[in-house]
């Protein structure tokens, strides 16, 4: 079972909240069970930044993301 997925806004084949939209919509369909998302970007920009939390992510955190950054996260969702 996947516990986390980490995104970034900025990859090539897909951004990450194309990315997110997919894994929510497979949910939704029951395809799979509920996963936690986590999205890294480097924009800061409201636009970007509310179009990443409609996609589906619970958390945004900046890049580039330290250790301490990313385990604070985890915590957030209950993950560790």
């Amino acid at each position: 079972m996947i516990k986390l997925i980490i995104t970034d806004e900025n990859m090539e084949y897909m951004n990450g909240s194309e990315a997110i939209e997919c894994v929510r919509k497979m949910e939704k369909s029951g395809s799979i069970k509920h996963v936690n998302i986590i999205s890294c970007t480097c924009h800061s920009d409201e636009l970007t930044l509310k179009k990443i939390l409609d996609a589906g992510s619970q958390l945004i955190i900046p890049k580039p993301a330290d250790k301490a950054t990313l385990e604070e996260a985890m915590r957030n969702l209950n993950i560790i």
